[in-house]
């Protein structure tokens, strides 16, 4: 039986929370590159719908994939952890998108790998061990030889007691001098053990030996056990005359038998009721007795079990590897390791043993074996988590229910700036910013105890004072009661898709050449400015200008220089304009120009003039003078 590494621990629903919602792509793969986990994000980025991975080959779902991932994946498996960012990755449906992505090895409790985990995001027995009868039987011989004994001897034709021993009263508590015939000395003799022991006194009488025990009433009304060893004696004429015996005091070894008598009875009770498993071996290691328990959990019979050898159940101990083990618990007296078993159907299961040395007929192995697969399981599925937790780009914070942080990941301090150790025993309050009011957290509060979740936009500070926006999922967890253990949030920082999106806004609302309000958001200004002047009186007035010959220029020198004029004839527009006025690009040569709060058509006229004698003005082009004209 081979020890392994003890490492105990508790917990569980938690790995698929956590794989549930991680807002991106994660694949837990065994050494066959076949599924063992994976989150609901993964399916949705490899557009695998609803599909059942596990247990399916990676190979199988996607057949497409190059030699060069496929070497990619056994040096993972070989211990390295890689990455690499933008990389393109073939979809199902043919197209390509740029995917972002880290493998890291999976390793067991030994260390060695068990398979890869993959992270993409696209552009994670009380045993008691008893000694069997061990003080008693030492008890028990120690009384053997300080047995006390009382000769006598009575005349079978007046059975009365010729001689006494003077140990009697020690013994039973009764003179010597007491017992003057048998029925004095059978009124002295228990009840229940009368008429057995005088049935046996009338037969020594008649030639028989005798060897026979029962409990004497002393003085005091106590019940003391003797023994008694009854032979006749005969004269010369080989006529019996007397017997002779020994009554020997018991009365300590019966106490202690029957001490031993219970002990084993609970001793016993405890191996056939205990959930573990049970067996005892000789010192060479063969099953010398088992419980129900351990046939039940091995598969085999009780009776198939008695007479097999530790090495036909240990996957791991050959005979020679049994012997050595075994020389390690007389050594120690005991031992407490952890191995595997296989099952009589040839399944593996996992067992902690322990094992205690009894110097008793030639020495034996008393051992409790119990079923720690489920243990082992879980330890798995902690190992994963925390190499999720510690592996994964995404933040995460534990609470407890008071909302008190107890832990953090890297990617959290990365994000936030923080170190672990600043925000342990912190409120997630700590890098609150000033954006949201106190209805915003009192209806994220309100959905996280209604609810058990929240998700949404939230902007928090980091350590250096910068505004941050980031996509929060909080889950409550709990426990195997139902009741709330802790809180657990899952965050990515989003300012680069704020920033995005803030281009893309930009860019829907602007020329891409000039920079100018496009004629979508032209409308838009026009149309507030008119509601404007009618609520207020005020006017307002709208100039349509194009460039003369615009094509002609465009044409002859090309459009790289035909898009230099058009960005320098947008700046002379916006420099003849105030600040609340407002030029646009419609298209082409076309800009149209919106004078808020102008006095009238004349102040109109005299901007039109303005900005059509600046675009008179020379413009340099390549190192040659070019004059424009233009129309409003």
């Amino acid at each position: 039986m081979q020890a392994t590494e003890k490492n105990p621990t508790n917990g569980v629903g938690f790995l698929a929370t956590l794989l549930k919602e991680v807002p991106y792509a994660i694949a837990v793969f065994d050494r066959q590159m076949r599924y063992i986990a994976y989150s609901h994000r993964w399916l949705e980025e490899y557009n695998l719908g609803n599909q059942e991975l596990t247990g399916n080959s990676h190979y199988d779902i996607f057949t497409e994939i190059s030699t060069e991932w496929r070497n990619i994946h056994q040096k993972c498996l070989a211990g390295e952890s890689l990455s690499r960012s933008d990389d393109p990755f073939p979809r199902l449906d043919g197209s390509v998108d740029y995917v972002s992505w880290k493998l890291v090895p999976w390793r067991d409790c030994d260390g060695g790998i068990c398979g890869i985990i993959m992270f993409t995001s696209v552009s994670t027995s009380q045993v008691v061990t008893e000694k069997q009868l061990h003080q008693y039987e030492r008890d028990l011989q120690v009384l053997l030889q300080t047995t006390r004994a009382v000769p006598w001897r009575m005349n079978v034709s007046t059975e009365t007691f010729t001689s006494m021993g003077s140990q009697l009263e020690s013994v039973v508590g009764y003179p010597e001098d007491s017992w003057t015939d048998l029925t004095t000395w059978l009124s002295h003799i228990h009840p229940d053990d009368r008429e057995r022991v005088a049935s046996i006194i009338r037969d020594a009488m008649t030639g028989s030996d005798h060897d026979f025990e029962y409990r004497v009433i002393t003085p005091s009304n106590d019940g003391v056990w003797i023994r008694s060893v009854v032979s006749p004696i005969r004269d010369d004429n080989d006529t019996i005359v007397a017997i002779a015996g020994l009554c020997i005091d018991i009365n300590e070894q019966k106490l202690t038998e029957q001490k031993l008598r219970l002990s084993e009875k609970q001793y016993r009770s405890v191996i056939a009721l205990s959930g573990d498993g049970f067996w005892l071996s000789d010192i060479n290691g063969t099953l010398l007795e088992v419980n129900d328990a351990y046939a039940k959990l091995s598969g085999y019979s009780n009776d198939e079990l008695v007479g097999m050898h530790i090495s036909e159940l240990d996957v791991f101990d050959a005979p020679e590897a049994v012997a050595r083990q075994n020389e390690n618990i007389i050594k120690n007296g005991s031992c407490l390791f952890e191995t595997k078993h296989r099952k009589k159907n040839g399944e593996l299961w996992d067992v902690e043993i322990s094992a205690s040395y009894i110097d008793n007929q030639g020495g034996q192995f008393c051992v409790f074996a119990r079923d720690i697969t489920e243990r082992k399981r879980t330890q798995e599925e902690l190992r994963l988590i925390a190499m999720v937790f510690n592996n994964t780009s995404e933040g995460i914070v534990i609470t407890n229910p008071q909302g008190t942080i107890i832990d953090v990941n890297e990617a959290y301090c990365e994000i936030t700036g923080y170190s672990r150790n600043e925000m342990l025993g912190e409120k997630p309050s700590k890098i609150k910013s000033d954006k949201h009011d106190k209805e915003f957290y009192k209806q994220m509060w309100s959905s996280l105890l209604d609810d058990g979740y929240w998700v949404g936009e939230i902007w928090d500070r980091r350590k250096n004072g910068e505004v941050f926006p980031k996509w929060l999922n909080i889950n409550a967890v709990n426990d195997e009661e139902g009741k709330l253990s802790h809180y657990v949030g899952i965050f990515s920082d989003i300012s680069s898709l704020k920033n995005i999106e803030s281009e893309l806004e930009y860019m829907a609302y602007h020329d891409h050449l000039t920079g100018l309000p496009n004629r979508l958001l032209f409308m838009d200004r026009v149309e507030n400015e008119i509601k404007h002047c009618h609520r207020n009186g005020f006017q307002c007035a709208i100039l349509f200008l194009d460039i003369d010959r615009f094509k002609l220029i465009n044409d002859s020198l090309g459009h790289s220089a035909g898009d230099a004029l058009l960005i320098e004839v947008s700046k002379r527009i916006k420099a003849n304009l105030r600040e609340n006025d407002t030029v646009a690009r419609m298209g082409g040569d076309e800009f149209t120009i919106l004078l808020s709060n102008i006095g009238g058509s004349d102040a109109a006229a005299v901007v039109a003039k303005n900005i059509m004698k600046q675009i008179m003005l020379p413009f340099t082009l390549h190192g040659e003078e070019l004059r424009l004209g233009s129309s409003i």
